[in-house]
């Protein structure tokens, strides 16, 4: 007796998946996503906040500079977005007749543009340095999100 190996060809027809299985899939990635879409969404606020905040400070730090260097910045506080642009053009402004220390303060090319929006982060002067004004909140102000170089 011989014994002989019968070896199985591969079926001509092909194997796909079926439509249970595909639901499982569907199923797991909708899982995903429903956990990993709100950590995403909560992302671009916050890194919102954060670059207004580094922002302000970045001007609030030229105020000071500019404040060691002459007399404390004399603009008082008003309604309008002019005072924040008054301020801005005293911090990025070199005289060229003995200039002081350190000027400007802020780069010339800054671009720092002010809106009365109020969806966006602002920082509204007070008289002394800027403050924070957060979406919601009124008054007239540099746009902290759109300040550019």
């Amino acid at each position: 007796m011989e014994s002989r190996l019968v070896r199985s060809l591969p079926s001509p027809t092909r194997r796909a998946f079926s439509f249970v299985e595909i639901m499982v899939v569907m199923g797991v990635f909708a899982i995903f996503a429903a956990i990993a879409i709100p950590m995403i969404l909560n992302v671009v606020p916050s890194s919102q906040a954060s670059l207004a905040k580094t922002n302000m400070n970045r001007l609030n730090q030229a105020i000071l500079k500019y404040n060691q260097a002459n007399q404390e910045m004399a603009v008082s506080a008003r309604s309008s977005a002019t005072d924040e642009a008054a301020v801005i053009a005293a911090l990025q402004d070199r005289a060229t007749n003995g200039p002081a220390p350190g000027s400007p303060y802020l780069s010339p090319t800054l671009s720092v543009p002010t809106t009365g929006v109020t969806t966006t982060y602002r920082a509204i002067w007070n008289g002394r340095l800027f403050q924070l004004a957060s979406p919601g909140e009124t008054g007239d102000g540099v746009n902290l999100l759109e300040i550019q170089e």
